[in-house]
C-alpha cells in the first residue's frame, strides 16, 4: 500500500486516489510518505525521520490511512443517494414543472437565438434586445429623442425615425406574443397528461419542445 499525506495541501493519496478533505495533523508536518511498508516523514522543522516498523507505522501512518477511509466512504454514500435521486420516478407535478422549465427554455431558445427579418435587417429579440426597446419607446413617447441609430444583429446599423422603430419595435413584438402562444399552447398540451410517464415521452421528442414557432422571416 502506498499512501502520501501532504497537510498543507489537505491532500491524502492512497495507492493512487487523491482525496482533498480537511483533517488535522502535526503542523510541523510537510508531508508523510510511506510504500510497501517503510516511508518518512518530512518535518518543516527539523530533519526527516524515517517509518520502519509497526508500531511507527500505526503512530504516525495509519491514523492518516483511516480518515482517508472515512472520507472515502462518505463521498461514495454521497454518491449512491445521488444515484438513487436521479433514478427515483417523477411524481406528476415533478414531471409537468420539469415539462414546463423545457418548454419555457424552448421559447427562451427562439427568442434569444434568432430574432425576426423587418425590411432586410435581423432584429434581436432576446430580453436585452426589448429592455431597450422598452427604453426607446418611452424616449420617443415623451420626445426625448426624434431619431435613432439601431443596431442590428447581424452588426448592421439603421437610422430609425420615430415611424421606422415603432414599425421595427411593432414587428418583434408580434413575434414576441406569437413565441408566447405557442409555449402557451405546449403548457396546455401539458395539462391533459395523468401520468408522469405520458409527459416523459413527450419530452423524449425534441419536436415537441421545439415545432411550432414561428420562423425569422428569411426566406
Amino acid at each position: 500500500m502506498n499512501i502520501t499525506v501532504i497537510p498543507s495541501d489537505k491532500i491524502i493519496i492512497v495507492d493512487g486516489e487523491a482525496l482533498y478533505f480537511d483533517y488535522k495533523a502535526n503542523p510541523n508536518v510537510h508531508a508523510i510518505q510511506y510504500a510497501d511498508g517503510k516511508g518518512w516523514i518530512e518535518f518543516k522543522n527539523k530533519p526527516n525521520e524515517p517509518i520502519e516498523t509497526e508500531e511507527e507505522y500505526k503512530n504516525d501512518v495509519e491514523e492518516f490511512l483511516i480518515l482517508w477511509q472515512a472520507e472515502k466512504a462518505r463521498i461514495n454514500e454521497e454518491l449512491a443517494k445521488l444515484e438513487a435521486e436521479r433514478n427515483k420516478p417523477l411524481t406528476l407535478l415533478e414531471a409537468r414543472n420539469k415539462a414546463y422549465d423545457l418548454i419555457k427554455q424552448a421559447r427562451d431558445n427562439r427568442m434569444n437565438n434568432g430574432g425576426i427579418v423587418w425590411n432586410d435587417y435581423l432584429v434581436s429579440c432576446d430580453e436585452e434586445a426589448l429592455n431597450k426597446i422598452a427604453q426607446t419607446t418611452l424616449q420617443f413617447i415623451t420626445k426625448r429623442i426624434v431619431s435613432k441609430e439601431w443596431k442590428m444583429s447581424d452588426g448592421e446599423y439603421a437610422f430609425l425615425d420615430e415611424n421606422l422603430f415603432f414599425e421595427m419595435a411593432t414587428a418583434v413584438g408580434m413575434l414576441v406574443d406569437a413565441c408566447y402562444i405557442v409555449e402557451k399552447e405546449k403548457r396546455k398540451t401539458i395539462e391533459q397528461y395523468g401520468t408522469a410517464e405520458e409527459i416523459l415521452n413527450w419530452l423524449n421528442d425534441s419536436k415537441n419542445l421545439h415545432d411550432g414557432y414561428p420562423s425569422d422571416g428569411a426566406e
